[in-house]
Formats: structure tokens, sequence, C-alpha cells
């Protein structure tokens, strides 16, 4: 019974398989088996390579087309090994990579997921730079390619690789199905796992809407894990990007995408659209803080223009920092002159998000208090002041009348003004005698 199987699903990739069955016959450790699986290839020259299958250790199990997860399954049913490596038909795997990584699951029990550092070959080469694991990480997306080493026993426990993730990434949705059953994770920090790059993909096909079903599928899958292990609800965040046409914003031309609070830059394919004048971009579903780093729309011959004039519902702005409140944030922002739009992509950070985001909400109304109290202090003060100007000035005439008064006072009591006296009698008549005869 060999210890190792190694599950190679094939739908006419006939072309790459020799390659990938080489890399693993190449291998230090040798208690292994390769089962390639047919998943009912229709092109001609897979269809023959695989009906003349010569080479050692290796079987081959026909199948109709069932789709990866399936085909994945049906291969490790029928696998004897204790240990599974699934291996897809155009990538390959470092010839060390068996023995480094059985020798972990040998020695320790309690790991269950063991992976390595990974480069890129085909229409470009370098070093696969994917984050290191961490259970943060995997529940927000996924981090492990399908080329890794586990148990047989945990494949059987939690009921293989789920059908329901028919456009992809099965191979998360299954890391988070073993990861919930308390399986640790090692990465092997050497380059064992060479990830074959071409023009087209599975997963580069995906378009957005079946990303999006494919993260609910993987999240309503593990509703559980996210509660209880994660420590959290399960709450979809969704970001949506509602258009207006020339009919204002409606609920019928809005595209959606599931994000993740360490997202970075949000897509949205406009190809369909013609005639934007502005749109409304609701960053998240809930109260947050966020960086806006750039915005920009992509037109259909590449070119582009980044948007900085926008509008926002946020309690507080600077620059291009954010903090919303409310649980339906909005940033509305106009498209300009954009003949043929293919594609909008808005690059952001979330600084805080939900319950995280209440202290500093909280903190920015108690700080938009201070200063607002701050300014009708000043205001106070200001006025006080103008007051006890207006006081002063006010006691200042006060004190030049009642001078006036005493300055009178002193001249009807003089000596000269008691002399004069008849003389000023006598100038009245004479006024009075001219005004009579003019």
């Amino acid at each position: 019974m060999p210890k190792v199987s190694v599950i190679i699903p094939c739908y006419n990739q006939g072309v790459y398989l020799q390659e990938a069955v080489a890399s693993v016959l190449d291998q230090t450790f040798h208690d292994f088996e390769i089962l390639v699986v047919d998943d009912g290839s229709t092109d001609v020259e897979t269809v023959n390579i695989l009906k003349n299958v010569l080479w050692p250790k290796t079987r081959v199990i026909h199948t109709e087309n069932q789709g990866l997860s399936a085909a994945r399954n049906n291969g490790i049913r029928e696998a004897q090994g204790d240990y599974i490596l699934p291996l897809d038909a155009d990538d390959k795997i470092g010839k060390d990579y068996l023995e480094d990584a059985i020798r972990i699951l040998d020695r320790h029990p309690e790991i269950g997921i063991v992976y390595c550092e990974a480069a890129y070959f085909g229409v470009k080469g370098g070093r696969w730079d994917l984050p290191e694991y961490s259970l943060d990480k995997i529940l927000s997306h996924n981090v492990i390619f399908c080329t890794a080493l586990f148990r047989k026993a945990d494949w059987e426990a939690v009921g293989g690789y789920n059908v329901n993730m028919v456009y992809g990434w099965e191979d998360w949705d299954f890391w988070l199905s073993l990861i919930h059953r308390g399986s640790k994770v090692y990465r092997i920090p050497k380059i064992h796992f060479h990830y074959r790059l071409r023009e087209a993909s599975m997963v580069h096909a995906m378009d957005e809407e079946q990303r999006f079903f494919m993260r609910l599928h993987a999240h309503l899958n593990h509703r559980d894990l996210y509660r209880h292990m994660a420590d959290i609800r399960i709450h979809f965040r969704v970001a949506e990007l509602y258009l207006d046409t020339g009919m204002g914003f409606t609920p019928h031309q809005v595209l959606r995408k599931i994000i993740f609070t360490d997202q970075r830059e949000i897509d949205f394919d406009l190809s369909g659209y013609r005639g934007i004048r502005q749109c409304r971009f609701d960053p998240i579903n809930a109260p947050a803080t966020i960086h806006i780093k750039e915005i920009r729309v992509i037109e259909e011959d590449g070119t582009s223009r980044q948007i900085d004039d926008f509008q926002s519902n946020a309690l507080y702005r600077k620059d291009s920092n954010l903090i919303f409140a409310t649980a339906d944030p909005q940033i509305l922002f106009p498209v300009g002159a954009v003949e043929r739009p293919s594609q909008l992509t808005v690059r952001l950070t979330y600084n805080a998000v939900g319950e995280e985001a209440f202290q500093e909400i909280l903190d920015r109304q108690n700080g938009m208090l201070a200063e607002t109290r701050a300014e009708l202090s000043t205001l106070g003060m200001r006025f006080q002041a103008e007051l006890q100007m207006k006081n002063a000035e006010i006691e200042r005439m006060k004190a030049l009348l009642a001078q006036k008064e005493r300055t009178i006072e002193e001249i009807f009591l003089s000596r000269s003004w008691r002399v004069t006296k008849p003389l000023r009698r006598l100038t009245g008549l004479f006024r009075e005698e001219e005004k009579m005869n003019p």
C-alpha cells in the first residue's frame, strides 16, 4: 500500500500532463501512487494520451465530465495512500516536496495541511508572493493553493470537496472544512510548487457574478466556522456601484461585490453600460473608517482617468480619509467624458469596520462636540470682551458727562457769572429789539 496518493484531475489538458507526472516520478520519496482522473475529456490528443498511459506507478480513472471538485473526490475515493496530494494537470512539484511534507505529517499529528512556497512558470516566471497562512487571512480569502498534502481520513471526515463550488475556489472551501475540524497548517519554507501561468485559467475566467456566488457559497458552507472559530457573526460585506445613465440611480443599474475588510482593490465591469453620467459607490454596508487611495475609470482602449472630485455622506472627511457613522456609506462622483467605459477600479483601505469603527466614530463625534464647545467658548469670550469694551466706553461717556455737568455748575456758581448777569440781560433785550425792528 502506498503512503501517498497524488491525484491529478485532467480535462483536455493532455499537452501538459506528462510534465506534471514526471515531476512526481522525480521525487526523492518513492512510496507513492499517481491517479490521473480523466474528467470526460473531449480533446483528441488528451483522449489518446490517457488511453495509452505507460507511466510507472500511474493509474487512470475515466469518468464523465463532473467538474473539478467531483474529479478530485473520484480520485481520492480510489486512492490507497494515507496522505493525499492534489496536483492540477498543468502544474508541477519540486523533487523534495513529498519527502519534506511527509516528514512533517508523520511527526505532528495535529498538523492536517502541509503546503510550501511557490513560483510561477509558463508565460511568466518568478516567485509567487502569497501571504503566509493565518486564520484571519484564510477566513477572508484563500492563501493555500490546491497542491497541499492532507490525510485521506480528514477528507472522509469532512465529506470531500464541495461540489457546489462549481466556478472554482473549491480548494479554499475544502481547507476551511479541515480547519473547522481543528487541523493545523504548516508551510514549508521552500519553493516546492510550480504554478503554470497561461493566457486563461478556470480561476481567472470567473466573472464578477461568479466570484460573488463562490464567496457566498464558501460563507454559507462554513457559517459555523465563521460564527464560532472566528468569533464573528455571518454578515456579508457588500460593496455596490450604482450607475446613473440619465434616469438617476435605480436598483436596476447596480453592480455588487462581496468584499473583505483586508481588501485593497475593488473592480467593477462597466463594459455593458454606455452613457454613464455619474456613479454612487457604496464601499460597505456598515459604519466604517476608510481611506480612498484612488478611483479610476478605464476605457476600452486602455486609457484611464483618475477621479479626484467626489462627495460623500461621511460624518467627517479630511482629504481622502472618511469616517462614516451610517450603515449606508455613499461616495458620489461624476464619470465625465468617458465614451466607452470598460472598468472602474477603486483602491482603498478599510481602517475599521462595524463595531471596530464605533470608537473612532465616537471619538470623532466627541471631537466635533469639543470643537463646537471650544468655538462657543471662544465666541462667548469674544462677546464678553466686546461687552466689557462697550461698558468701559459707556462709563467713559458717563464720566465725561459728569465732568461737563460739574463744569457748568461751577460756572453758574462763580462770581464772574453773577457780576455779568446785568450785562447778559441787557444783551438779551438788544437782541429782542433787533428781532422786532430788523
